[in-house]
């Protein structure tokens, strides 16, 4: 509806601007959700704790460390079940949202990363789940290795290399 109602309100703008200030508002619901669910996990807020009680001196940072492990890894170094591609996407979006807030590093967002990829179910939908892949390269959640893994776990080595000029 908001999308809507803004876009009438741009009847001057050029449809690039209008396309980009789409690609913005999707890329924001997108950090929304991922937000709102890591709300309902209660991972940002476990996490915001833990990291104001060690910003005050109450944890030193070996505390710190192990207990910002089992806030992201409840269940230790054990992988998580093998899942579909939407529910991988929705946990990268989720951890790129955490380190964009500062509340992980880039290696526990990183050793996430791989751990989901490789947890990662064989298409049942391969279309949708490599739109889904792309979506992620391009929004900046995964690399392009990141993406590079998924198409190869998504549809075999063969179809996922590049395509190459002879």
């Amino acid at each position: 509806m908001f999308l809507a109602v803004m876009l009438i309100g741009c009847r001057g703008v050029s449809e690039q601007e209008l396309q980009r200030l789409k690609t913005e508002l999707e890329q924001e619901r997108k950090v929304n959700e991922s937000l709102s669910a890591a709300l309902s996990l209660g991972l940002v807020h476990e996490l915001t704790e833990v990291n104001r009680w060690h910003e005050q001196g109450d944890l030193t940072a070996e505390e710190f460390t192990t207990i910002k492990q089992r806030i992201i890894s409840p269940k230790g170094e054990t992988p998580p079940p093998q899942t579909s591609m939407k529910g991988v996407a929705f946990q990268l979006r989720l951890f790129q949202s955490l380190y964009g807030k500062s509340l992980i590093t880039v290696s526990e967002r990183d050793a996430k990363c791989n751990q989901l990829i490789n947890a990662l179910a064989m298409s049942t939908d391969p279309q949708n789940d490599l739109e889904l892949v792309e979506s992620l390269f391009t929004d900046g959640t995964i690399q392009s290795s990141d993406r590079d893994r998924l198409k190869e776990k998504l549809v075999g080595s063969e179809l996922s290399k590049p395509d190459t000029v002879p």
